[in-house]
Parts: structure tokens; sequence; C-alpha cells
């Protein structure tokens, strides 16, 4: 039996806890926080196995894995995660890692450990796993050593801030026996509150947040909120911007816990909105209009928290909202232009584009055109989302940065927010995968638009001439050409021949989104929607490719490339920028116009080629 097997099978008792100085170990951490203490203790659990005594070695290896998990105060079904997970899907210590024997260890030791900081730690894990049951009085253990962290700036800054929180979590979490601590918690953060100095405004703002929890008296909270705003007020008077912001934040919450003071707390939400918008002017002075834009954009947002009605009137909120939002889109606009082209390592497409000409060289008419439309192949969605997942992986900065998509005119049309590398469940994944899926696309069709299409088009244009009318001709024998569009089909494809795409895009976008309709409501599927008046109106492409029935009518491939093509804001949005004429000449004629104008001739060719095969048959 191998020494690490001996190692997992050896039985600990409290007394093996007092062979270790753990002070001593304690105190040669550069670093007071609990993972960096739980390294301190994981080195010296190497140096003692190194010596072979296995004993102590496992006693600090229990004492490290137990320090090292990252502590959620506030979740009652998990309050202990990995320090670190990996995209591989490997990962640091959690609860659900210690055996039944390593409980039964902790239980039995629990009250000798005298750093309390690991003290607190391992009692808090025996009440939550609370076997065989809930043992109160590791709740109490818990909580006594959670208050023993300073209520100071720096301790708030390490371990202090989730201690506190753990602890009024915990107090409120056992009933009558918590509110003795819930007591005793309050007076000493009230206390430590009417002690801080200006510059401690993270210690201000954490016993603000721990204060919320547990003031139950409306008397307390009103003045909390009258000196919470008092103190915003002299930060704005020395034109503090942030700071006093988020002082003036704080303060709403307090009013907001009253049950009352609206007027107060409307008049906050627009001097706050004042201070957002003179942050972003200083951010237009210092030639930062991208920054700008943003801090307008949180101007609105205030301001939108005023209701309708009487005190948007008072505060003349509604001409507010318009003025930031010209602001807004000013600055939105003059950020595009400050915007830099990240221009990667270039990739040799000669030898696609010379297959590419070849492939429709010295072929007949019309054949030639079943060449073209076939020249390069529609993205698959299972390979496009592997290709994004292999991106998002391997980049750390990719998930810790959030981004906004702006349109031509400076709007900003879609966002994406940072994701926690460590939690695989995180709910912003799903958009920035989004995000990320929209540029694997747009990479795929400058690839495929350049090196394949372009050049095959270029081919065919040298040897043949392509006319409106024998277009027209195949679009009538094609199967998924609708009857009674062939003119529309015909007429958009020719001005993709003739390179007029901005032309053809517009005549072939409306025919793509009746395309889409007609085979909804070939397979009986609504495609209207009837308002209170009785008056029923047709549903735009956005609505018609979200329904669940056209997952089931048409393929996942398919689907997902007309979203990002013609309705995504995060992409072209080709068919709603054309419908309220808001493409520019720049995108008329851009990769993805060439690309649409492409997709629709592979359409109208594969229903022809159809059609061609069940004559035969």
């Amino acid at each position: 039996m191998s020494a690490e097997n001996n190692t997992e099978k050896l039985l600990l008792t409290h007394e093996d806890l007092a062979l270790i100085d753990i002070q001593k170990i304690l105190e040669s951490s550069s670093r007071e926080d609990l993972v960096s203490l739980s390294f301190s203790i994981s080195d010296e659990a190497r140096n003692e196995k190194e010596k072979g005594n296995e004993t102590s070695a496992k006693v600090l290896t229990l004492l490290a894995k137990v320090s090292s998990m990252m502590m959620h105060p506030k979740n009652k079904e998990n309050p202990f995660g990995p320090f670190m997970q990996m995209v591989d899907g490997s990962r640091s210590t959690i609860v659900e890692d210690f055996t039944d024997d390593d409980f039964s260890f902790f239980r039995e030791s629990v009250e000798s450990i005298e750093d309390f900081r690991i003290c607190a730690r391992v009692a808090d894990v025996l009440w939550f796993i609370g076997k065989p049951t809930k043992d109160i009085k590791m709740a109490h253990l818990a909580i006594d050593n959670y208050l023993q962290y300073p209520l100071d700036q720096d301790s708030m800054l390490r371990d202090g801030s989730e201690a506190w929180m753990r602890a009024i979590f915990l107090a409120k979490s056992i009933g009558k026996a918590g509110s003795e601590y819930l007591k005793k918690i309050e007076n000493s953060l009230l206390q430590t509150f009417e002690t801080i100095e200006e510059n401690e405004t993270y210690l201000h703002f954490r016993l603000s947040e721990f204060l919320l929890e547990i003031v139950e008296d409306n008397a307390v909270r009103l003045k909390m909120a009258e000196a919470i705003e008092k103190t915003a007020t002299e930060s704005f008077a020395k034109q503090q911007w942030r700071v006093s912001r988020e002082f003036y934040e704080d303060a709403i919450q307090w009013y907001l816990k009253t049950g009352g003071m609206l007027e107060k707390i409307y008049e906050l939400y627009d001097l706050i909105a004042y201070i957002w918008a003179e942050e972003a002017e200083l951010h237009i002075q210092s030639d930062n209009a991208m920054g700008a834009g943003v801090f307008f954009q949180n101007a609105i947002d205030s301001l939108r928290s005023i209701p309708r009605g009487e005190y948007r009137e008072r505060l003349d909120t509604d001409m507010k909202l318009k003025g930031f939002h010209i602001r807004m889109t000013q600055a939105n606009k003059k950020s595009i232009g400050h915007m830099k082209h990240m221009q990667t390592e270039s990739i040799d497409i000669s030898p696609i584009i010379e297959a590419s000409q070849n492939h429709v060289k010295d072929k007949s008419y019309p054949l030639v055109l079943g060449y073209l439309a076939h020249v390069a192949k529609p993205p698959g969605k299972k390979e496009l989302s592997r290709s994004a997942q292999n991106t998002m992986s391997k980049s750390i900065f990719r998930m810790l940065a959030s981004s906004v998509t702006l349109s031509s005119d400076g709007r900003a049309i879609a966002k994406a927010p940072s994701i926690n590398p460590g939690d695989p469940n995180d709910p912003a994944r799903v958009e920035a995968m989004d995000e990320e899926l929209h540029m694997h696309f747009s990479i795929w069709i400058g690839m495929n638009v350049q090196g394949s299409i372009l050049p095959a088009l270029d081919v065919i244009a040298h040897e043949h001439t392509i006319t409106e009318e024998s277009l027209l001709n195949l679009c009538k024998k094609s199967a998924l050409v609708p009857d009674g569009r062939e003119r529309f089909w015909a007429k958009g494809l020719y001005f993709g021949f003739q390179k007029d795409f901005m032309t053809a895009i517009h005549l072939l976008s409306p025919q793509l989104e009746h395309f889409v309709r007609l085979a909804l409501k070939e397979h009986v599927v609504k495609t209207t929607t009837l308002d209170s008046k009785g008056i029923e109106t047709e549903n735009g492409l956005s609505t018609l490719l979200d329904k669940l029935e056209s997952k089931e009518i048409f393929d996942e491939d398919f689907l997902m490339e007309m979203k990002m093509l013609l309705s995504s804001a995060r992409g072209p949005n080709l068919r709603n920028v054309i419908a309220h004429g808001l493409i520019e000449d720049e995108e008329a004629d851009s990769q993805y116009a060439i690309y649409f104008w492409w997709r629709m001739l592979r359409i109208m060719i594969d229903g022809a080629y159809w059609s061609f095969r069940k004559k035969d048959d």
C-alpha cells in the first residue's frame, strides 16, 4: 500500500491538532486573509510530509483545504465555493470533498483551534453540513469567532466584510437564539459608524450594508439616511463626484427603508443624474468619449427611477432625459471615430481564392450558378459554437471584459457583461457566449466573401453575361421561390451580379421575411398579433424566427444564420436597418450584404435543383 493511501486512511483526533503550532505557521504568512493563510499552512504540510510526519501533514492539509474555500456569506444553498476553478473543469476544494472521518476530526477539534479565522470557518462548515443533525452550538461558535474580525478598513478589505455579513446571516437563520447576536452586532456597527474617518469610504459602505440588513427601528433608519446624505453633500461641495454619488446612492437605500420620503428619494435620483452628467463632461474634456457615453447612460438610468407624474414634472425630468440622450448619442458617435482596428497575424487565403476561381471557371450557364451557390458552405451552429467556446476558455480577458455594440449613429444597441471565470453557471455566460458567436460568425463571413464568393463572382462576370430575364426563368422554376415573388428575387439577384449589393439587399431582405412567414403558415403556425381593438397585424422577422415552431421547420444552422445576419442587434441586423432606413452606404456594400445576396442565390438554386430532380423523377 502506498504512503499516500496510508495517509488517506489515517484517522485523526483532537490530540493530533495539539501537535501543531498553528500560530507560528500563521505568523509566517505575508497576508492575513484566509486563502493566503491556507497557502502557508499547505506549505508547512508539505514540509511535514517530507520529514515523514504523516499525522501532522494530514492535520495541516485538512486545515489548509477548509481555509482555502471562498465564502459566499448570504448563499444558503452553497456558502462555500472553490477558490479556483479551471476551464477544463478542475478546481480547488469544496465541502463535498471532505469525508465523514474529516468531519469527525473537525467536530472533535474545532473548539481547540486557537485562530479565530480558522475556528469560525470550521464551525461554519460543520453547521452547514448538519451531520448527523444541525448543531446549534456550531452556529454560535462560528458567530462568536466571526465577530472577532476587527471593524476597520483594512479588515474589511480582506475577509472582515464577508465574516461580519456571514455572522449576520447565521444569526438570522437560528431564530430567537440569534436575536441577541443581532442586537449586539447592531450596537457594535453603529458605534463604529459614528467614528469613521473621512478617508474610510470603503469601511463606511460596508458598515452601512450590514446595518441595512438588521436595523428595524425607523428612527434609526432616518437618522442614518440623513447622516449619509450630509456626508454626500460635503463631498459634492468639494466636487468629489464619484464619492458624493456613491454616498447619495447609499442614502437612497436608507430612505427607501423608512417606507416613505419619496420626494427626497426622487430629488436624490435627480442629483445623482446631474453628477453622472458632470463626470461625463469631464470625460469628453479628456478626450474619452466612450467613457462619457457610459456615464450619460447612467445619468439616464438614474432619471428613469423617477416615476411619471407629479415628481417628474416638478423636477423637469423629461427635458433632462432628452438632453442627456442627445449628449450620449453625440459621445457614442464621437467614440466610434476613436476606435482602433485590432489586427491579428495575416492569413494567406490565395489557395482558397484560386480554388474558388477554378471551381466556377469554364462552366456553362446556368450550371455555373449552381457552382457559385456552392462555392462556400454556410456555417454550422455546432462547429461555430465549439470554436467560440474554445476562444472563450482560453481568454481570461474576454471573460473579465464587458462589451458594448454601437450602431453607426452612436446608439448602444447591444451589451455583453463580463463573466466570472470560476463560475460555470454564471447566467452572464449566455450573453457573453452569444457575443462571441457573433464575432466568429463575422470572421467566417469575411473569410468566405473575400476568399470564395467575390473571386468566383469575378470569374463569372468575365465569362458570362447574366440577364435579369434568365434569372427570372430560374426563379420561376425554383420550388423555394414563392409564387408571385419571382420578379423580386430575380431583380435582387441580378443587381448582385452587377455588384450593386445596396439595391440587391433592399429587394431581397423583405423576400426572406416573406419566405419565413410563408413556411410557418404552411405549417399552420400563427404569424400575426391581435390587439385589444381586434386589429390583426403581421409579426416581424425577429418574432417569426424566435417562434418555437421555427426550430421544428428550419434546421438549426439556417435559423442561427438568419438571426445573426438579419435580426440580431449584435450582428449587422440587415432586415431592421433596411426596414427603418438606418443602413448607411458602407454597410449596404459590406461583406454581410454580399453574403446575404449569395445566401439568397443559394436558396433559389437549391429550390431550382429540387424542382428539376422532382420533374425527372
